[in-house]
Formats: structure tokens, sequence, C-alpha cells
């Protein structure tokens, strides 16, 4: 069985991962021995399989300060390049190549699986107002307790309903995304920001970026609810429609 020495400084989890797992023999990192499988490492045809954990922002440039070329949701698989910067993954998905947040990523064959509470955290917001924190995402589910206006919570990825799912003083529940002015706990977690909703006006195209250049991704009709976000470009609005992803011209949208 082959050795490899691997110093800690600048090695990356996510390939030594991939190579133990692949059968790559054994590995030593800051002194502790990692055993791998003795079967070769077979080829590939092509880039690894990942998926994210939330709706992520895919940048230009590994970088907070990059451009977005696109969101990708929260589920979807991408192709893992095998390049890390700043805490980025290069990755494809839907024809794009840029950068992600690696803390967002993790192999789509991992076998995971998560209970209701264990998802990623997204940031802090604060209440608006009293507001109940109920049971689940949803006006049906009892109330735990009701939170007093300017309370900070701790916001999940869970989304149901227009409900967060949050964490104050130590118990977990779901508040109504209307109550919750989302903040930046300055993680740089690169998650799109909720600013609150809108109605489109008249039927709308749904693009894929700022401009009437982008692919069409759906036809949004007149008197539809969207979820605004942070990021507008120009004169275009980020939103999320059906659980998608896009653009829409912020003629056509009251409540921006």
């Amino acid at each position: 069985m082959a050795v490899v020495l691997i110093s800690q400084r600048g090695f990356s989890r996510r390939k030594l991962l991939k190579q133990a797992v692949s059968g790559a023999g054994a590995f030593i990192v800051g002194g502790a021995l990692l055993a791998g499988g003795a079967s070769s490492v077979s080829a590939k045809a092509g880039p690894e399989p990942y998926v994210t954990s939330a709706d992520l922002n895919l940048r230009s440039q590994p970088s907070l300060s990059a451009s977005v070329l696109l969101v990708i949701p929260a589920g979807a698989n991408v192709g893992y390049l095998e390049e890390e910067q700043n805490g980025f993954s290069k990755v494809s998905y839907a024809g794009s190549i840029g950068w992600a947040k690696s803390d967002y990523l993790s192999p789509a064959n991992s076998g995971g699986g998560s209970d209701d509470y264990s998802a990623p955290y997204r940031g802090q917001a604060t209440t608006s107002s009293s507001v109940n924190m109920r049971s689940g995402g949803g006006f049906d589910y009892g109330v735990i307790q009701v939170l007093p206006a300017g309370a900070v919570v701790d916001v999940h990825d869970d989304y149901a309903n227009y409900f967060w799912l949050v964490n104050y003083n130590g118990t977990f529940g779901w508040v109504h995304s209307d109550y919750l002015i989302m903040g930046d706990d300055g993680g740089g977690s690169d998650v799109p920001q909720y600013t609150g909703q809108g109605v489109t006006t008249a039927t709308v195209n749904l693009r894929a970026g700022g401009g009437t250049g982008y692919a069409v991704l759906d036809v949004v009709p007149e008197g539809a609810e969207v979820e605004l976000f942070a990021g507008p470009a120009g004169n275009w609005a980020r939103v999320r429609y059906n659980n998608q992803f896009g653009y829409i011209h912020s003629d056509y949208i009251a409540g921006i």
C-alpha cells in the first residue's frame, strides 16, 4: 500500500477525501494516517457531481465582489472541476462555469440526509414586530412562542410557504418572512438575501440575467407573486418564482 505525505499547508480536504475514497492508498496529514482502499483509481468521464445545500450564487471569480452569473437552486447537481480558491470551488452548472462557496457543496453520492433542524445556517435577521414562532412552515401550525419586536434570530436555509426556519434563544421554529429583516452575519455566506415580495403587473419573461439578451427561463403571468432578492442588475430585479431564480424588469413588478 502506497503512503503519501501531505503537508497541512494548502491541502484540500475535498481532494484528499476524493483520493482516499477512490483507493489511492494511505495518506499522512499532520501525523495522522488515513487509509484508503486497495483498488486502483479509475478515470472518470466528466466532472464529479456535487450537490448544493442552499440557493447559491455562481460567480465569475472566486470572490464575493465578483459578478453573479446565475443562482444555483438548493439541491441542484453541479460538476466539481477540482479547483479551489479563497473558500470557493470551481463548478459547472446549466452550461455555465464559475465559482461557488465550498461550504454549500458536498459530493452527490455522500449519502448524507438530515433532520428538520440540520439545514445550513444562512445568517441573522431581526423581527420587525411581534410575531408568532410556529412549529411548521404555515399558519395552520401551532404557536411555540411569540417573538418580540427587534428580536435577533438565526435563520437557517429551510423555507416553506413564505416561512423561514429560525432559532431563537436555542428554540427552533418557523417565522413568516414578512416579519423578518434579513441582515449580514459578516461570514460571507454568499446566499442570496431575501428582501420582500412583489407582484407582476403584466405577463412578463423571467430571464437568466439582467437584460433582454439572456435566455427566457419561464413566462410569469400577470398578478403572480414573486420573491425579491438583493442584487438587482440595473433596472432588472432578481426574483424567485416557482422555486426558480431569475430576473424580471422592475417596470413589471409592483412592490419594489
